[in-house]
């Protein structure tokens, strides 16, 4: 089925409207990034500090791998 003339969309606005955008009166009352909850602190302390010691653990093997090896 063919589209008539008055149905096709000849007339899109290609600019966007020039509207200004208002300045925050103060930068230091303006809306920074929202603060993370404790529940997340807490699961990110955990995941960060099982990471540092799994790395030790495994960084410390090799070094007492190597270390027994070329004593003895």
């Amino acid at each position: 089925m063919a589209r008539h003339s008055h149905d096709r969309t000849s007339q899109i606005q290609t600019d966007a409207p020039k509207t200004p955008v208002p300045a925050p009166s103060d930068p230091a009352q303006s809306a920074g990034p929202p603060a993370i909850s404790w529940g997340w602190q807490v699961a990110m302390f955990v995941w960060l500090a099982s990471f540092a010691f799994l790395f030790l653990n495994d960084l410390l093997t090799i070094v007492f791998k190597l270390a027994t090896r070329a004593g003895g």
